[in-house]
C-alpha cells in the first residue's frame, strides 16, 4: 500500500483507494504459492502440519504413551491471513506526509536567463 501512495504523491488516486466510501475497505489480497503446487502455500502447510500430526498420533499410541494434542486451534482464519485492512482516514494522512516529504526534498529547478540560453554562454556571476 506503501508504493500505491508514493505513486498516488506523484499524481492522483487513479485506483479511488482514499475516496470516502462507507461500505468498503481498502485492502490488499495476498496469496502465497509456489510454481509445483495448485495450492495456496498457507493451505497446504496446514494440511501438511495436520498429515504430520496422524503419523505422530500413530506412533505415539503405539508407543503406549500419551498423545500430545496436535490441533491447529491457534490458526487465524483465512481471511485475516490474506487480507490486510487499511485504515482510510491513516492512509490520506500518510499520502499528506508523503506529499509533503517529496515538496521538501525537491531540488530547485534552474532558470536560464534569455541571454545563457540564447548564446549558451553562463550567466554573469550575481554579487
Amino acid at each position: 500500500m506503501t508504493r500505491y501512495l508514493h505513486a498516488a504523491a506523484d499524481g492522483r488516486d487513479f485506483l479511488g483507494i482514499l475516496m470516502p466510501d462507507d461500505d468498503s475497505l481498502p485492502c490488499v489480497q495476498r496469496e502465497w504459492r509456489l510454481a509445483p503446487f495448485k495450492e495456496e502455500i498457507v493451505e497446504l502447510t496446514a494440511k501438511a502440519w495436520l498429515t504430520v500430526g496422524e503419523v505422530v498420533t500413530a506412533t505415539v499410541r503405539w508407543l503406549g504413551a500419551e498423545v500430545p494434542d496436535l490441533s491447529l486451534n491457534c490458526r487465524h482464519s483465512s481471511q485475516r491471513v490474506h487480507f490486510k485492512l487499511f485504515d482510510r482516514k491513516k492512509l490520506k494522512k500518510q499520502l499528506r506526509e508523503i506529499r509533503k516529504m517529496k515538496r521538501a526534498t525537491r531540488t530547485p529547478k534552474k532558470r536560464l536567463t534569455a541571454r545563457s540560453s540564447a548564446t549558451g554562454e553562463k550567466p554573469p556571476p550575481t554579487s
